[in-house]
């Protein structure tokens, strides 16, 4: 079966498929990792906190190997990989297609329901723990940044991914484990390759700290996160538009 483009899209049916979109992946175990995740990040971080050393080192440390390392990027696979990944793989996806709109409308509205999850809850989570590891203005607001611009760039990869790939999750947990957390910090080339190397780059821009894979300008930074988040939208709408579903 291939997909009718339909008629134009209206307010109404954009805002049935958010919905639709939200309520499938807000099921109780992905709610219970984020509450997981965030009560972790703050304990780490009062034990940061109470440490002795440079408080603003041992923020931008925390921020960078909890937050950026685990957080950010792992519950922008979750929530990514099942938005719609899940009705793929359980063969629900032709109901969306027969909806009167474009076919654009699915892939994009869909990452725009991760983005309305995951953004807010990895900037709460990676800033409360800077805040709560004593962090200044300062690194509170780099942090704040660098986990929004991060979950933007993951939900838009990891929403791709799970159009191409099976297993997604896998594939996924092997690019954040293997790939960005051993390949790339040994690899300049490979770094390239690693959103973790541009979030961490935004985290330490104008910062008097040393971080690992912080090799890239604030601006560069933020124009390759972009350009990913662009180009992974365009090609998953491509992509949804030749999907058989059938």
């Amino acid at each position: 079966m291939t997909s009718a483009s339909g008629s134009s899209p209206t307010f109404a049916p954009v805002a049935v498929i958010h919905r639709l979109m939200l309520r499938s992946s807000l099921g109780p175990a992905r709610v219970a990792m984020i509450a997981g995740l965030g009560a972790l990040v703050l304990a780490v971080a009062f034990a940061v906190g109470a440490s002795d050393g440079n408080s603003q080192t041992r923020v931008a440390h925390l921020v960078q190997g909890l937050g950026l390392g685990i957080v950010v990027p792992v519950v922008s696979l979750v929530f990514a990989s099942a938005v719609l990944g899940d009705h793929r793989d359980d063969s629900t996806m032709v109901y969306l297609w027969l909806r009167p709109m474009k076919p654009s409308v699915v892939p994009l509205t869909a990452l725009a329901a991760v983005w309305s999850i995951v953004v807010p809850a990895c900037v709460v989570i990676v800033s409360a723990g800077a805040l709560a590891a004593g962090g200044d203005a300062g690194g509170v607001g780099h942090a704040a940044l660098s986990a929004g611009a991060g979950a933007v760039a993951y939900s838009a990869l990891f929403t791709l991914a799970s159009l191409v790939l099976g297993r997604v999750l896998i594939w996924g947990l092997a690019y954040i484990l293997i790939w960005e957390g051993f390949v790339a910090a040994g690899a300049e080339g490979a770094a390239r390759l690693a959103l973790r190397s541009y979030t961490i780059s935004i985290l330490g821009a104008g910062r008097d700290v040393d971080l690992s894979l912080a090799r890239h300008s604030l601006l560069v930074s933020l124009i390759v996160l972009g350009a990913v988040t662009v180009v992974c939208a365009v090609v998953s709408v491509r992509i949804y538009r030749r999907l058989d579903v059938a």
